[in-house]
């Protein structure tokens, strides 16, 4: 009737041995045995209940439990699935079998099932550091005030806003046909410090945008445009070619490298590289007198699990970052039956506990700080109370994921409920444009999202209630018109633009050719905001569902009649586009398959959408320090962001909603959309 028990043998206290029985089984099959009677239990035992607050089985599926002894001795590990709602609570029975009060450590891990790594130990990594993003330089004298070095021989990272701040001299080498440098962006600068008079190369060896061009200008006074010696025009003569290149001769002495561009509202960060021409390897510095260090032994994976001469430490665990543990003392009294309380919190998802190891199977119980309520502390001893079990006891299951009832809402906008999910997937290595990896667990409040993406005829609306663009570089900049005619075959990206500035029958089309500080704007007009990455996966992936779906129709692969994509007619593709009128970007009304629970439609296909984050990989630390709720990647100055889902020329394999993608913010690109959310109804 019962599952297996596991029998451990701890020290040895006051001549007699501490013997834990460890035996599971849901709560409700526990208590039906008579109250949790003495059937089932045993004089000197504590039952202790374990429940959780997390959804089941959208978040937790499966739990760990491991007994260490007081002294730290890892004496018992099991893994249980537990991915039905019904199967909470669960207990878990400690006796001991002698005169003596006894005292165990008991670590419970709720995680979602398969979630695993490879054993680690106190080898376990640490957690990330509180995240805070370097704010910008918002004058010259500032920027020239913080200038990283440039070594000759190496590089140096740089990178600015959107806020002009200087450019170079009209007659300084850059001046185009129509006069000056065109700057329209911020700057950078590095410290140069040239020892010995000689012809040197300064060059852009990375950058985004990709193939912006960087002027370069060299300054022997970082603040005094009138200082400037030369300057050079970015081009790029091949694809692997730097994209700026400066040469000049300099004496020995300090100078201010500067780089800016002329794209408006567009931020960068680039890489630039200083060398001496003509030099050896070694005088230029190129791994000049690198010493090879011999990689540390690998450390002992400790605590083990031995039992009977055996090592049973199991070989893998539950990946942190998804994962809610809890760490706590639990007490047993000789001659009593006692039971106790132990909730496994959502406030505790991806608080990873420091568990050093003391010896090969002793944890070091005195360093251990786990989470506790949502606070990193010291094991507490678990309180406890007569009997076996409080009868009936209330499950808490679900209550940390729900949101706000959704309200009435205007038409054309939709309630996702709040709730929790993991983001993020493991199935899609290589992929898209960015990694899917690590997941994380994330919960939502409840908010509104327009259930179509936002057209042409609304963002006429738009215009005439108010709304303008940016001034001073014109509409093209940011919302591209078409070029007529409207063309799903040329090779000119501006014929694929859904707007045009006098109507022409397309205003039942999805806006595109919008750049994301418009596409922000746009919300923020309309009383909403760009969503999220996490809002956005969360309506496209589990909102209405109990268990996240691949796609917003569910885990089907995806056909034509699934959603608006391959419907560009390039090297082979269009195979969903049988017909001319099928050809490129569709009008709003077309039917397909493409629609979630909650009747949000057009989230795999028809045009990719801006979201509100800067495009980091999950692995940065803007994400990796960012909360379970409602997280995002908040760089001010990012020169990408993120965008979701596809579009109408997307292959099929790209219409995963985990899936990522990202664009330079000022693209005008026919592929990007708008959809908005909602705080209020």
């Amino acid at each position: 009737m019962h599952e297996k028990i596991l029998r451990a043998t701890g020290p040895t206290r006051r001549g007699g041995d501490l013997r834990l029985w460890a035996t599971l089984f849901p709560l409700g099959y526990f208590c039906a045995l008579g109250a949790c009677g003495p059937s089932t239990v045993v004089s000197g035992e504590t039952v202790v209940v374990i429940d959780t607050d997390l959804p089941v089985p959208d978040v937790v599926e499966a739990l760990r439990l491991d007994v260490y002894a007081e002294d730290g001795t890892w004496l018992s590990a099991r893994d249980v699935d537990m991915g039905e709602p019904s199967q909470w609570p669960l207990s878990f029975g400690i006796a001991a079998s002698d005169d003596h009060p006894g005292r165990v450590l008991v670590r419970a891990r709720a995680y979602p099932k398969g979630r695993l790594r490879n054993y680690a130990g106190a080898l376990r990594p640490a957690p990330p550091e509180p995240f805070r993003e370097e704010p910008l330089p918002s004058t010259l004298a500032a920027v020239c005030a913080s200038m990283p070095e440039l070594p000759v021989g190496g590089t140096a990272a740089l990178r600015f806003g959107d806020l002009p701040l200087t450019t170079p001299r009209a007659d300084g080498g850059c001046a185009t046909e129509a006069g000056a440098f065109p700057t329209r962006a911020g700057a950078a600068a590095a410290r140069v410090r040239i020892e010995t008079a000689g012809d040197y190369r300064f060059e852009v060896v990375s950058e985004v945008p990709v193939g912006t061009f960087f002027p370069l200008f060299l300054r022997s006074d970082c603040t005094d445009a009138s200082s400037e010696l030369v300057c050079a025009r970015g081009y790029r003569e091949t694809s692997n070619a730097p994209v700026s290149v400066l040469q000049t001769h300099l004496e020995a002495g300090t100078y201010a490298l500067l780089t800016t561009h002329f794209i408006p509202d567009q931020s960068a960060s680039l890489v630039v590289r200083a060398s001496l021409l003509g030099a050896s390897p070694e005088d230029a510095g190129a791994d000049a007198g690198e010493v090879k260090v011999a990689p540390p032994p690998p450390a002992a994976v400790w605590p083990r699990l031995l039992r009977d001469g055996r090592d049973d430490t199991p070989p893998t665990e539950p990946k942190e970052e998804v994962t809610s543990e809890a760490f706590v003392f639990v007490d047993v009294v000789p001659h009593a039956v006692r039971h106790a309380r132990l909730v496994v919190g959502g406030d505790c998802v991806g608080r990873a506990a420091h568990v050093p190891a003391k010896d090969q199977r002793r944890l070091d119980v005195a360093g251990i700080v786990a989470c506790e309520a949502g606070r990193m502390t010291s094991p507490h001893v678990l309180s406890s109370a007569p009997g076996a079990a409080e009868p009936k006891a209330a499950s808490v299951l679900g209550s940390f994921a729900q949101g706000k009832p959704c309200a009435a809402s205007r038409p054309g906008r939709i309630c996702a409920p709040g709730g929790m999910m993991v983001m993020g997937s493991e199935l899609f290595g290589g992929i898209g444009d960015g990694a899917t990896t690590p997941e994380r667990v994330v919960r939502l409040p409840t908010f509104y999202v327009d259930q179509d993406e936002l057209s042409v005829g609304e963002y006429r609306t738009a215009l005439a209630s108010g709304f303008a663009l940016p001034p001073g570089v014109g509409k093209a900049a940011y919302v591209q018109p078409t070029l007529e005619p409207f063309d799903p075959r040329s090779d000119k990206a501006a014929n694929l633009c859904t707007y045009t500035e006098a109507p022409a029958g397309r205003d039942d089309f999805p806006l595109n050719c919008v750049t994301w500080p418009a596409a922000r704007d746009l919300c923020r007009h309309r009383g909403g905001e760009l969503p999220t990455e996490a809002s956005w996966e969360y309506v496209a992936r589990k909102a209405g569902r109990t268990r996240a779906a691949l796609y917003p129709w569910g885990n089907g692969d995806p056909t034509c009649a699934d959603a608006i994509f391959d419907r560009l007619h390039h090297d082979g593709a269009g195979a969903c586009a049988p017909k001319t009128a099928d050809e490129g970007p569709q009008p709003r009304p077309v039917v397909t398959g493409d629609v979630t629970p909650l009747g949000v439609r057009n989230m795999a296909g028809g045009q990719a959408e801006w979201t509100l984050d800067a495009y980091a990989a999950y692995t940065d630390p803007c994400w990796l320090a960012a909360p379970t709720d409602a997280p995002r990647c908040a760089l001010a100055f990012a020169p990408l962001r993120a965008g979701r889902g596809t579009h109408f020329a997307s292959p099929s394999p790209l219409l995963a909603a985990p899936l990522r993608r990202f664009d330079y913010a000022m693209s005008v690109s026919p592929l990007n959309g708008v959809r908005c959310v909602y705080e209020q109804p």
